[in-house]
């Protein structure tokens, strides 16, 4: 439209009356004008279809984010217990307190991550039992009257407990991803 404006202007200048110039020029700009306004709508319809995308776009990161952290909470509640009640070693109270302070740290982390990635009732209150009867494990094994063979097998019964509360944990973030895995199939499709 700039441009037709300015040989709209040099045309006006000179001393040459063509009408046909004239109407080149006009028919120019309101073909300019026109695509204008096509190209706008056409802008902003895309747009929000955009904007709509990129919010299920970011819920889609918000869950694989959230799935990462239920998998990395897991993995770090193993290595707690791992380092404080290793099988075949002997039981530091001291050690084994820290391992329960932070693993109910880490506990309740998973418990709110797996809340977050949908689990079902069912895999939320398997966690909640698991959660309980780790941190009733580790009180367990604290206990200074404990026979040597008792405290061995409290050792295997936490770091089998441990590996209950994964199975969970991956079992949900399994369920999450089909379920993000299925959405993004959905809105290809649409």
């Amino acid at each position: 439209m700039f441009f037709a404006y300015m040989l709209l202007r040099q045309v006006i200048n000179k001393s040459s009356q063509s009408g046909m110039i004239f109407k080149s020029i006009w028919g120019f700009m309101g073909l300019s004008f026109i695509l204008t306004i096509v190209i706008g709508i056409f802008s902003y319809m895309t747009g929000d279809y955009k904007k709509e995308e990129l919010a299920s776009n970011e819920v889609t990161i918000k869950k694989q984010e959230n799935n990462i952290g239920a998998l990395t909470d897991a993995g770090s509640l193993k290595e707690i217990v791992s380092e404080s009640v290793a099988p075949n070693t002997p039981v530091d109270t001291t050690k084994v307190a820290e391992a329960k302070k932070e693993s109910e740290k880490v506990l309740d982390d998973l418990g709110g991550k797996i809340k977050d990635a949908n689990a079902t009732p069912e895999q939320i209150n398997a966690f909640a039992d698991l959660k309980e009867k780790h941190l009733n494990l580790l009180d367990s094994i604290k206990k200074p009257d404990l026979p040597p063979a008792k405290k061995q097998e409290l050792q295997f019964r936490v770091l089998t407990n441990t590996n209950e509360i994964n199975k969970v944990t991956t079992d949900v973030v399994k369920k999450n991803q089909l379920k993000l895995d299925a959405g993004t199939r959905t809105r290809l499709a649409q």
